[in-house]
């Protein structure tokens, strides 16, 4: 029937499991977080489904961050602590199973400028970043192109939003981003490229700001793009302390990503069941 399920006691507490609705019955991974502490914030991915759910508790004055359920397979990486902040890895959209070369550019600094090659896609792009009053030119990430384009903020200008285009430039080829398009609290910059084939947006929310990009490029294309995001609405103090990453001053290459700790399971009630799915079109974050 799929009601109240049991009824058990936690703290002195009594709990009642009520759910889950959904499908039950198939090999998808069962999951619980029973009296982890009240909920700070809510991560979800989506698109024509939910592909992904992800929380953050605040559990005795401890902000904890618990695994991510579902998503993006072997192409999303569990969020992780780079200097005492939350960082979450999502995405990239674009193509992610050939063999283009990775690439990533976590907490690099605030974004200066944009440098984009196009035509009827997107051949490369490469960003110039602040890092801490020091002005650093990362890799260009892709090949030439037929038009370039330069974006250059204003020092109070910071990115709000990343959406864009991937798809295959001839049939039966590769995906490959073929438009982007930036907005930032000022304004709106493009579209570059053609906006043909599968649309893709990431949206920062209230409570969060961008982290840094990382994607998969060739000699030609930027074949898929992705970003970080990072919470600035929360206090963050983890006991144990987990696993840290400190984030060096760009070596003008890809940065490795260090697996995450995840809090363990110890005592509100969640449980469910999750698989991989395909990827999201949007990205939400709500802050409660």
């Amino acid at each position: 029937m799929g009601g109240r399920k049991q009824s058990n006691i936690v703290n002195e507490e009594i709990v009642v499991k009520v759910g889950p609705r959904g499908d039950v019955v198939s090999r998808s991974v069962e999951w619980d977080e029973s009296s982890y502490g009240n909920v700070k914030q809510i991560l979800v991915t989506h698109g024509n489904a939910i592909n992904s759910i992800q929380i953050i508790y605040d559990i005795n004055g401890t902000v904890a961050l618990a695994h991510r359920h579902g998503g993006d397979g072997d192409y999303f990486d569990c969020s992780n602590i780079v200097n005492e902040e939350i960082v979450v890895k999502v995405g990239p959209r674009g193509d992610v199973v050939s063999l283009s070369a990775e690439w990533d550019e976590s907490s690099y600094g605030n974004v200066k400028q944009i440098l984009v090659t196009h035509g009827n896609a997107i051949n490369s792009i490469q960003i110039i970043y602040d890092i801490n009053g020091t002005v650093a030119l990362a890799h260009r990430h892709g090949g030439d192109g037929d038009y370039f384009d330069c974006i250059s903020f204003e020092p109070s200008e910071y990115l709000t939003s990343i959406g864009g285009h991937y798809g295959p430039v001839e049939q039966r080829g590769a995906a490959v981003m073929r438009s982007l398009e930036f907005g930032t609290n000022r304004r709106k910059y493009g579209p570059f490229g053609w906006e043909e084939g599968t649309p893709f947006c990431f949206d920062f929310h209230s409570g969060l700001d961008f982290g840094g990009f990382h994607g998969r490029s060739t000699g030609s294309h930027l074949s898929a793009l992705g970003i970080y995001v990072k919470s600035i609405s929360l206090k963050h103090h983890f006991k144990p302390d987990p696993p840290q990453r400190h984030a060096a001053p760009p070596r003008l290459c890809s940065a490795s990503v260090d697996p995450c700790a995840c809090v363990p399971k110890h005592g509100l009630r969640l449980a469910a069941r999750h698989s991989p799915t395909t990827l999201p079109l949007c990205y939400s974050v709500m802050t409660l």
